[in-house]
C-alpha cells in the first residue's frame, strides 16, 4: 500500500491591505509567464478581486487561492470569520479535488489559530510554512518586503 503524500501549504498572513493577495496574483502571474500550464482559474470575492487557480509548473500541481480577509478587519465578527474560514476550506477542497502538491493561499491575521486548525481537520497534518506581510509606512519598504515574500514562496515550490 502506498502512502499518500502530504500536501503542502504555504499561507501569507496579514492584516487586511496589506498586500497578501497581490502577493498570490503576482506569484501566479510570474508562473504563467514561465510556462505554468493553468488548469482551473476562478475570480472571486465581493469585489472580484481574489483568484482561485490551479495550474502544473514543474512538474508540480499547485493551487492558490486569494480570499479570506473579512469584511471589516477593525471588529470582532464571529460571521466574519466563517465566512473567511469557508473560502479557506472552498480552496483547499479545489486543491484536493485537482490533487495538489502545493497550495498558497491567506489568512488574515485573527482567524491564523482557526486556520491551523481547519488544516489540520482538512489535511491531516499542520504540513504548512507561514509568511507573515507586515504594513509599512514607506512603499520602498513594502516593495522590499513583497519581493521577499514573492522569492520566499518561490523556494517552497521548488
Amino acid at each position: 500500500m502506498t502512502e499518500e503524500k502530504k500536501m503542502k501549504v504555504v499561507t501569507v498572513i496579514g492584516k487586511e491591505n496589506t498586500g497578501k493577495t497581490t502577493l498570490i496574483k503576482y506569484t501566479l502571474d510570474m508562473l504563467v509567464k514561465s510556462g505554468a500550464f493553468v488548469l482551473y482559474y476562478d475570480v472571486t470575492g465581493a469585489g472580484l478581486d481574489d483568484i482561485r487557480a490551479v495550474v502544473i509548473w514543474n512538474g508540480k500541481v499547485i493551487s492558490f487561492c486569494s480570499i479570506g480577509d473579512e469584511a471589516d478587519d477593525d471588529e470582532e465578527n464571529e460571521n466574519d470569520e466563517l465566512w473567511q474560514l469557508s473560502y479557506v476550506r472552498q480552496g483547499i477542497e479545489i486543491a484536493q479535488k485537482n490533487k495538489a502538491d502545493i497550495i498558497v493561499n491567506v489568512c488574515n491575521c485573527k482567524i491564523k489559530n482557526k486556520y491551523k486548525t481547519l488544516l489540520a481537520n482538512m489535511l491531516g497534518s499542520e504540513n504548512y510554512t507561514p509568511y507573515e506581510i507586515k504594513e509599512k509606512d514607506d512603499a520602498k519598504e513594502q516593495i522590499i518586503q513583497m519581493q521577499n515574500a514573492y522569492n520566499e514562496i518561490l523556494r517552497k515550490l521548488n
